[in-house]
């Protein structure tokens, strides 16, 4: 059920929208530098193990 207010919009949800358009690049930039960042350590760790591996024999 969704309540509207004829030609009215609230001040609040007007200013949390301004801020939230404001950072969404910037926040999704974080996840994906999170995410590359994770990535990269796994294939490090497992470039890692597979080397000991090898070279253990």
């Amino acid at each position: 059920m969704k309540l509207t207010l004829a030609g009215r919009r609230s001040p609040v949800r007007t200013a949390a929208r301004a801020v939230a358009a404001r950072y969404a690049p910037v926040r999704s930039y974080d996840e994906n530098a999170a995410f590359l960042t994770l990535g990269a350590t796994l294939l490090a760790s497992l470039v890692l193990v597979l080397g000991a591996i090898v070279l253990r024999g």
